[in-house]
């Protein structure tokens, strides 16, 4: 096989980053490697030279559109974050959420509606969220978990999202058509998987602390209502970029409407804000420096992203070598999404960044698949997107940074919530994308098999404390507890053995288990 040497780079930025390394010195150092390589076999192996023409005209004028939608986005993000807007929604959360049902129940909803930048879903919504969590004792790293991984689903599948410019970007490259990138939401498994989690964090989180439900009822009354007009700016301010990106996109068929909405997003909310009061002048000076700060931070990492998936993947032909393989080990067809999402999902989790696996494993995808029919090119899409978002789950995952800065959680607590839910998705994730490829042609089948998969991921986290051997362990000392008359004599290792066993006896509800009985 040739191009085997398009695997050095990857090996150099998989060392650096588990060395702790931040991600734009391990892309640049390994893209350094491989633009040495390069240079080193360019004239014995036919290799397209490396050179700087080639890497502005692909990195930079390739990407621009994308950096400035980056930037416009990034500007309504903190025009939103600087105004008293976030006031309001406290307020207005202080009047309405008087049980901690209803308040968990709005900050997945408020997530979603911020989502046109997962930065803007993870500062804001963990603002306002922060001080009702103490208010309800529910923990800070729970909010922070359920804001995270709603950000980065809904940012995935909207179309008007900051994330919507890179997918479609690497799309574009590969030769397939943009609206792939919504289509694809039918196949993402980990968005789906990501939405039950919320779905059951929001449960635990509404089913604790009932006392404390009835103690802040009484004192709603005292607390300052949001005017009526401030929630019709609020809802103003939210609709805005949907409605002028669509307006855009299907009115005047604009060809980057992404960043003509943006654009006109940040006027119109400029002057609403401005109208009512809610931002001045420093402020949108202050927003503004902030979003050169920021966003050029943002896209110097991506563009040492950029530079290394274009050395692994045109200078070093990475892509080649990947397909060759696939060819001479003979790998059936049902395997290739499930070993996309796999290498994707590595490669997202050890660099933190999402978009960086979004142009080096939709293109891949697009060419593994390209002898197959449109709705497997779709599948094999959709599998290269999915693994891309286990970049939350890295340590050096801005997103995760940002959910925990701004509910003032600690980020270590965040990771406990998320590693565990990581394992399973993962696993859950394999099989069923290489289920989802046996059955791509039959919807009878793509519908058992979602169900499939959303039955066993509920049930993994239905039972997730314990084991099939902790059950077992629990049953037998509660069955020895109950039938054999102990003498406690204040010995403290029996009580807690007991009360241990009593407290999840109504868990395990074995009592009936042919299995148990069997053993015992």
């Amino acid at each position: 096989m040739t191009n085997y040497y398009s695997i050095i780079p990857f090996i150099v930025s998989f060392v650096l980053l588990m060395r702790g390394k931040k991600t734009y010195v391990a892309m640049l150092t390994a893209a350094f490697t491989g633009i040495v390589i390069n240079y080193l076999l360019a004239a014995s192996h036919t290799l397209p030279l490396f050179t700087l023409q080639n890497w502005f005209d692909d990195v930079v004028k390739g990407n621009i559109s994308t950096i400035v939608s980056i930037y416009l986005l990034g500007l309504l993000m903190n025009i939103i974050t600087h105004s008293k807007i976030i006031v309001c929604a406290n307020q207005w959360l202080e009047k309405h959420a008087f049980s901690n049902s209803i308040f968990i129940t709005i900050v997945p909803v408020l997530s979603v509606l911020l989502s046109q930048d997962d930065y803007l879903s993870c500062l804001s919504t963990g603002t306002i969220a922060s001080k009702f969590a103490t208010r309800y004792s529910i923990p800070k790293y729970y909010i922070a978990t359920i804001i995270n991984l709603t950000a980065v689903t809904a940012c995935c599948i909207s179309p008007i999202s900051s994330w919507s410019p890179v997918i479609t970007g690497a799309l574009k490259k590969s030769g397939i058509p943009e609206h792939y990138s919504v289509l694809s939401a039918s196949y993402n498994i980990v968005a789906l998987l990501f939405l039950i989690s919320v779905i059951k964090l929001c449960y635990n989180a509404a089913k604790s602390n009932k006392k404390l439900r009835t103690a802040y009822i009484a004192n709603t009354e005292q607390i300052n209502t949001i005017s009526n007009k401030g929630i019709k700016l609020l809802v103003a301010i939210i609709l805005i970029l949907p409605c002028t990106y669509l307006f855009l996109c299907k009115v005047m068929n604009i060809s980057s409407p992404l960043i003509g909405a943006s654009i006109l997003s940040i006027f119109l909310t400029i002057i609403l804000l401005y109208q009512n009061k809610m931002i001045d002048k420093p402020q949108i000076c202050v927003a503004c420096k902030e979003t050169l700060r920021e966003m050029t931070s943002l896209s110097f990492s991506l563009i040492s992203i950029w530079t290394f998936v274009m050395v692994c993947d045109t200078s070093l032909g990475f892509n080649v070598f990947i397909t060759q393989c696939y060819k001479v080990l003979h790998t059936p067809k049902i395997f290739i999404p499930a070993i996309l999402f796999l290498i994707a999902a590595i490669f997202s989790f050890l660099t933190g960044s999402s978009y960086g696996s979004f142009n080096l494993f939709i293109p891949l995808a697009a060419q593994l698949s390209a002898d197959y029919s449109n709705t497997f090119k779709l599948l094999s899409v959709a599998a290269a997107i999915s693994g891309s978002l286990f970049a939350i789950f890295s340590y050096s995952s801005d997103t995760t940074a940002l959910c925990a800065q701004s509910t003032t959680s600690k980020i270590q607590e965040i990771r406990k919530v998320q590693f565990p839910l990581a394992k399973r998705i993962l696993i859950i994730g394999i099989i069923g994308y290489i289920l989802l490829a046996k059955c791509i042609n039959q919807p009878s089948g793509y519908l058992l098999t979602i169900l499939c998969i959303v039955l066993c991921y509920t049930f993994s986290l239905s039972t997730h404390k314990f084991t099939k051997r902790h059950y077992i362990v629990v049953y037998k000392a509660y069955i020895k507890l109950q039938t054999i008359n102990l003498t406690y004599n204040g010995n403290p290792k029996l009580i807690k053995l007991k009360e241990y066993a009593k407290h999840y006896w109504k868990r395990i509800t074995c009592k009936k288990s042919l299995y148990c009985f069997r053993i015992l």
